[in-house]
């Protein structure tokens, strides 16, 4: 989940902090038992470089955690980047509206090979769809991309 109240903690400073320096592990050391070169972890420490999934698999074969852990990390700090590139509000949208219709609905569901029976319940949200917030063009524009 992505902290609301402060930006998300990216992947190197956790990576130094939580992991090289309690284990006394020099940065030299390693980009040395990971085999990447030395620039290439330190600037991911320094958050000038992503964790892409080589980094993830080497890290986590180094430090024995998994590749998801760093590539959700990396995803946190990703998203919370292009809210803030696109001036949006995470906590808005990611927040249920408070004024959304929704109907519950439930299906009994046979199992043939046991001779159960399951009982689902979904409940279904619908809100109402707004203006986007600007128009593609305009905001390929205003981020630099070409049209």
């Amino acid at each position: 989940m992505i902290p609301s109240h402060r930006e998300p903690t990216h992947p190197g400073e956790v990576l130094l902090e939580e992991f090289l320096k309690p284990h006394g592990l020099k940065q030299v050391k390693a980009a040395a038992l990971m085999g990447i070169p030395l620039n290439r972890l330190n600037e991911i420490i320094r958050g000038r470089r992503s964790v892409t999934a080589d980094s993830a698999l080497r890290l986590a074969k180094l430090l024995r955690t998994s590749p998801e852990f760093w590539m959700n990390l990396q995803a946190m700090w990703d998203i919370y980047r292009a809210a803030k590139d696109l001036d949006l509000n995470l906590g808005a949208v990611f927040a249920e509206p408070k004024t959304s219709p929704s109907r519950t609905g439930s299906r009994e569901v046979r199992i043939p090979a046991s001779g159960w029976t399951a009982t689902t319940e979904a409940r279904i949200v619908a809100a109402p769809i707004e203006e986007p917030l600007e128009k593609p063009a305009a905001a390929n524009s205003r981020l630099g991309l070409a049209a």
